[in-house]
């Protein structure tokens, strides 16, 4: 399995997670100011509800910055094996051959009974796993049945001669199978690991999101509160915000609101 891009979902999942970072940044005075107003009105201490806005948004930032890493190290880690592939393919093609060509010699010479005796009986697998099982076995009884054949075009032989001859690309199949095995289990943990941070970025975005919608409302902003509310597809990156948000805004620097 290859991959070259970032998947659309997880691209989805982050620009809807800055939206959300965006809209907390740019609209923290409004809810501070709220905060500070209903709080006096009702006699309780004013919170800094700005400072927790920005502390909200941080964590969302956080574990958005982790997911994408993750992502990135998990495409670069499913685009990397296709020479390991493509060597892995190329080495059951050549154990196959001469496994062909052993069987004809060996049918031609001694009959269906030569080939049962070589475990020759059957199909040859194509399988590069079932192809490295078989030629192995190949070998080990060419050596220790080990019989004189006649090889056309060259003269007499041996059957421990032949299974010589299969050593070399046997080897270097079997140093294929396990690239290809190293390269798997490297991509199932760079999925695990993408996976977890999924999951965290999953919980950190619906907490964010669902208190600056409870926020927004508290503070009478209903347009902006169903902006960042929190919705089941945008959660499961199914849909992005309406409108791209280049740069994820900050306190220094205020920007419009975009949509969630």
């Amino acid at each position: 399995m290859s991959r070259t891009q970032i998947s659309k979902q997880v691209d989805n999942r982050l620009r809807t997670g800055n939206a959300v970072i965006a809209a907390g940044r740019n609209h923290a005075e409004i809810i501070a100011a709220a905060a500070a107003e209903r709080c006096s009105r009702a006699g309780v201490p004013v919170p800094d509800a700005r400072a927790f806005v920005q502390a909200v948004t941080a964590v969302l930032e956080a574990s958005g910055t982790t997911l994408r890493d993750s992502e990135l190290r998990l495409t670069l880690e499913l685009s990397d094996d296709v020479d390991t592939r493509i060597e892995r393919d190329t080495a059951t093609a050549e154990v196959v051959a001469q496994v062909v060509d052993v069987r004809r010699l060996v049918e031609s010479y001694g009959g269906p009974g030569a080939l049962a005796k070589f475990g020759l009986s059957g199909s040859t697998p194509r399988d590069p796993k079932s192809v490295e099982g078989h030629a192995l076995n190949l070998v080990s009884l060419m050596k220790t049945r080990d019989q004189a054949v006649v090889v056309p075009g060259v003269g007499e032989t041996t059957t421990s001669r032949l299974a010589e001859q299969l050593e070399g690309p046997l080897a270097r199949l079997q140093a294929a199978n396990r690239a290809v095995e190293d390269e798997q289990r490297q991509n199932e943990q760079a999925l695990r690991e993408r996976d977890r941070a999924l999951a965290d970025w999953t919980e950190a975005y619906q907490g964010t999101a669902s208190i600056l919608e409870g926020l927004l409302r508290f503070a009478g902003e209903q347009a902006l509160a169903e902006r960042v509310r929190p919705t089941h597809r945008k959660t499961m990156g199914q849909e992005a915000p309406a409108e791209e948000t280049a740069e994820v805004a900050t306190p220094a620097t205020p920007v419009e609101p975009e949509p969630v």
